[in-house]
């Protein structure tokens, strides 16, 4: 399966399946992941996919076709960074995002995964807090992302891809 092909399978699912989760940017209130140059993507709105309401899950999950798949959980703070709700976010979202994955996991190819939180303003002693934390996917750990909003993807894809 090519990455183009998954995330044409990918798009059919959630047309079907959760057509109100279906974005076309990854923004909540006044701050913005920029996709730029990223034309074969899907982006999928947390909040509306939750099984059930007790459950937190991050704001947005993309899939980008590259040459792999790029899979992105990605948390927006425009306000305040409150540690202990982002973290168990964090926890819950890759299990969805698993689920995803497996829904058109056929032959798979390659893929990378980035944990990704963007706010509007860091202080020193919650970005530190932050450093220290991994984000478990597919039995491996991965350090969390830390920048500000307005980020352009592509320079986030160049340093971590």
């Amino acid at each position: 399966m090519t990455p183009s092909t998954f995330i044409s399978c990918l798009k059919k699912y959630f047309e079907s399946n959760f057509t109100h989760a279906l974005r076309n940017n990854c923004s909540e209130r006044n701050c913005r992941l920029v996709l730029d140059n990223c034309r074969e993507r899907i982006i999928i709105k947390g909040e509306e996919i939750r099984k059930n309401n007790n459950e937190s899950i991050c704001d947005n999950i993309i899939f980008i076709s590259k040459n792999k798949i790029i899979i992105i959980n990605v948390e927006l703070k425009s306000k305040t960074i409150d540690y202990g709700k982002i973290i168990n976010k964090f926890r819950q979202t890759p299990i969805y995002t698993k689920n995803f994955l497996n829904c058109c996991k056929k032959d798979f190819l390659k893929y990378t995964y980035i944990p990704i939180i963007l706010a509007k303003s860091w202080n020193v002693i919650t970005k530190r807090k932050f450093k220290n934390q991994k984000v478990r996917f597919e039995n491996k750990n991965y350090d969390l992302i830390l920048s500000d909003c307005g980020i352009r993807i592509s320079i986030i894809l160049s340093k971590y891809t």
